[in-house]
């Protein structure tokens, strides 16, 4: 009969150390279903960037062009203009934060477009330029020389470009 007694007391022992466990394993659950809320402000960079501040000009023959660019916006003016001749002048778009940022539009504006041909080279909608980095581009200026109306030699006009960026991964085509 002892030998009985003592497998009813193992098998108690054991009974109890298996409830001991579950008890443990279910305060640990209950620890690890806990929900915690963590209040606070994350910041990931800056994005700006634009034409960097510039202003300069050029003699050609007694036809001058200027131009100043500031933020976002670059003019170009040419002073008695001669037919069919190309004027020049080069802008920097700088990314002076710390996200990269990419080219969302250029727009070109102030000209009337049967008189004057204006196009830009260097940069384009679409580039996307890194956290420190610029790239440079270069506005060309001409009086057409054809008809439908023929442009007066000696004018002045201003060109206005306008370039805009946004966050890389803001970018809509």
């Amino acid at each position: 009969m002892t030998r009985r007694r003592n497998s009813f007391a193992k098998i108690g022992i054991l009974a109890l150390v298996m409830l001991v466990a579950l008890g443990v394993l279910g305060a640990t659950f209950s620890v690890w279903s806990e929900i915690l809320y963590i209040d606070g402000t994350v910041s990931i960079g800056t994005v700006s960037g634009g034409l960097t501040d510039d202003t300069g000009s050029q003699s050609y023959d007694g036809t001058s062009i200027s131009w100043e660019a500031s933020g976002n916006v670059l003019e170009v003016t040419v002073t008695n203009a001669q037919l069919d001749i190309e004027y020049t002048c080069q802008f920097t778009v700088q990314n002076t934060g710390s996200i990269p940022v990419k080219i969302q539009s250029i727009g070109i504006s102030g000209v009337s477009p049967e008189e004057v041909d204006v196009w830009i080279t260097g940069v384009e909608k679409g580039d996307q330029i890194e956290d420190g980095q610029s790239k440079v581009g270069t506005v060309y200026v001409s009086l057409k020389p054809e008809p439908p109306e023929n442009p007066s030699e000696g004018e002045t006009f201003t060109v206005t470009v306008t370039i805009s960026v946004v966050q890389w991964n803001l970018y809509a085509p």
